[in-house]
């Protein structure tokens, strides 16, 4: 998975190849199927469905002849007092070190403040994704609240962490609690050796008909 990965181009994230979106099963606005209908529609042929600690979505939708869609989810966690969020590619969905970490609720997956409170190690998180054969992942890493992201991507490389998501435009509330630049987290990948990976983070099916509300142009002038 993480040479699969890492032979992706920069410039078919938003185009074809999105590995961030949510559905219905967490905070997303469509089911799974309406998602992966509208990525066909759009040209999409890579998808990752990320759903925030739940993975109901890939028993209810499969890669078929159009679109091949990766076994993923995106975990809340905390290392020390810094927020973030992991996402975890090529998974077992189903290994016991990961099914202790999903969402015991609907409101687990689905509430930003009950999903804040509900405390899950950085650490616990990355070696489960890793125990589960997946490719840990960083997601939208310039809104970290670490005072030191560098440092701390360092911290999480000693877990077992693969990769950073450079390709992701800061828009909306990310836009407003950017800690770093876009250009910053690429520099880090580029200097640490990370696996860089990119997708829109669309929580509806309107975001992806709009190719997940970027282009890469557009993400590119959002560094």
């Amino acid at each position: 998975m993480k040479d699969f990965l890492a032979n992706i181009k920069k410039e078919d994230f938003f185009n074809t190849v999105d590995l961030h979106i949510h559905t219905d099963c967490s905070d997303g606005e469509n089911t799974p199927q309406q998602v992966a209908d509208a990525c066909k529609e759009k040209g999409f042929k890579i998808i990752a469905i990320t759903d925030h600690n739940v993975v109901a979505a890939h028993n209810q939708v499969q890669s078929d002849d159009e679109i091949q869609i990766i076994k993923s989810v995106e975990f809340d966690c905390w290392h020390g007092y810094v927020y973030m969020h992991i996402l975890g590619y090529g998974i077992d969905v189903n290994h016991p070190e990961l099914i202790k970490l999903y969402a015991k609720n609907k409101l687990c997956a689905t509430n930003d403040i009950i999903r804040l409170i509900n405390y899950r190690s950085a650490k616990a998180v990355i070696k489960a994704i890793k125990a589960a054969g997946g490719i840990a992942v960083l997601a939208h890493p310039a809104c970290c609240w670490s005072l030191n992201l560098k440092n701390t991507v360092k911290k999480l490389i000693t877990y077992g962490l693969d990769g950073l998501e450079t390709n992701y435009a800061y828009r909306r509330h990310r836009s407003i609690i950017k800690f770093y630049e876009a250009s910053d987290v690429e520099k880090i990948a580029q200097e640490l050796n990370l696996l860089q990976t990119g997708g829109s983070d669309s929580h509806s099916v309107e975001a992806i008909i709009k190719k997940g509300e970027i282009s890469e142009n557009e993400c590119n002038l959002k560094r």
